[in-house]
């Protein structure tokens, strides 16, 4: 269940404090949980994970979920730095060649 459908679970500010680690890693687990936090009067913060917290305020835009699902298909999510760099370096000579070939035909 994602964290969002979730019904976060209350804890007093004085049991967070007691349980504050184990709290902090089942919000950043993989399966992440939010939590309520007040006091008597009831709810006054939240505390969840980093990436829950950042799909909250800025949204993973469709596309880069297709061009993730790409990469895994063609094998490029596997490349190293120096892979995707030679492989940049490539292109770039490819381009210049062509553009010098298309400069000399003109």
């Amino acid at each position: 269940m994602s964290s969002s459908a979730q019904i976060p679970r209350f804890f007093t500010s004085t049991e967070a404090r007691s349980k504050l680690r184990q709290i902090i890693r089942r919000a950043s687990g993989e399966n992440s949980e939010r939590f309520l936090i007040g006091e008597r009067g009831g709810p006054q913060a939240v505390l969840l994970g980093l990436e829950d917290y950042l799909d909250l305020i800025a949204p993973k835009p469709p596309v880069l979920e297709q061009i993730h699902t790409t990469s895994i298909t063609n094998g490029t999510d596997q490349m190293t730095m120096d892979e995707i760099d030679a492989e940049i370096a490539t292109w770039r000579e490819e381009e210049r060649i062509a553009n010098a070939s298309s400069i000399h035909h003109s």
